[in-house]
């Protein structure tokens, strides 16, 4: 009988091994995803790149407006960064770097914001412009 009981102990413990690993794994995984989202975060609200471009979508007065259609009109440096890092974005929920989930929570407003905006969609979705990514992201 004991010879038997052993390769079921066995059996047992190797089942709890691959559970605990794949708990630590998945752990660890999400640990990682919400650090990158951390860092996202920062980057995108607390640093000073994206600040300019944000105002101008952020306030619809018609000074700002006319401030952001001619940063479009002049492909501005500010809006190519701002419009690159959501490509970016957009890549990675492509490629299941990040959740669509976490991509709206973090950044719907925004993304909410350059849909919203004829302008700025019709640059986006533009021929030979680069945001096919975006382009995508914005069509949902």
């Amino acid at each position: 009988m004991t010879g038997t009981l052993i390769p079921w102990i066995a059996l047992l413990f190797a089942a709890a091994s691959v559970t605990y690993a794949i708990r630590t794994h998945r752990f660890d995984a999400n640990t990682n995803r919400s650090e990158f989202l951390l860092q996202l975060h920062r980057v995108f609200f607390f640093d000073e790149t994206y600040r300019p471009i944000r105002r101008l979508l952020d306030d619809s007065g018609d000074h700002t407006r006319e401030q952001l259609q001619t940063a479009i009109r002049e492909e501005s440096q500010e809006l190519t960064d701002f419009l690159n890092f959501f490509e970016l974005v957009a890549y990675f929920e492509a490629n299941d770097t990040l959740r669509s989930n976490d991509v709206q929570a973090l950044l719907g407003y925004y993304l909410d914001l350059l849909k919203a905006d004829s302008e700025v969609l019709h640059y986006v979705t533009s021929d030979g412009k680069s945001f096919e990514y975006l382009s995508g992201l914005l069509g949902r």
